[in-house]
């Protein structure tokens, strides 16, 4: 699988099933729709403003626990997939080498005289933990005021 995605789901979170409670089904489809374009856009620009350190330039090591970006081509290609929306969405990036730093990566080679070596690529996640963050800290709050908005309409 090519690139990294996280999927937020509707079914994760009891509590947010108990706002939805006494709407239309067509009321919680637009909710829950408009309240999950939301969450993932704050996740997508958390991970990118906070968990991609920006501007170090060429030259300088890489930080131990945060990624860094030379060229912001990771940073820049985080975006939403909403096919699946009222069900979920899914925040990722197709970039080829992201799940190196969203899981890590513990790679055994074999040079061209025979010796064996190791090399690992740390966990430096980015989409995981702005997700977590944005759900335990924000997504409540997206719900009901979509819900507010839904019942000033009726």
């Amino acid at each position: 699988m090519a690139g990294s995605r996280i999927a937020v789901n509707v079914r994760d979170a009891a509590a947010i099933d108990q706002f939805l409670r006494g709407l239309s089904p067509q009321q919680k489809n637009r909710v829950v729709a408009k309240s999950l374009r939301e969450i993932a856009r704050r996740t997508e620009r958390k991970a990118r403003d906070e968990y991609i350190v920006k501007g170090r330039g060429r030259n300088a090591p890489p930080l131990r626990d945060k990624l860094t970006s030379r060229t912001y081509r990771l940073a820049n290609s985080i975006d939403t997939d909403e096919r699946q929306i009222p069900k979920r969405a899914r925040v990722g990036t197709p970039v080829k080498y992201a799940p190196v730093h969203e899981q890590g990566l513990r790679v055994r080679m074999v040079s061209s005289r025979g010796k064996t070596f190791q090399q690992t690529f740390p966990r430096r996640p980015f989409l995981e933990p702005a997700a977590r963050e944005v759900i335990r800290k924000e997504a409540s709050g997206v719900f009901i005021r979509e819900i507010r908005r839904e019942r000033a309409k009726a």
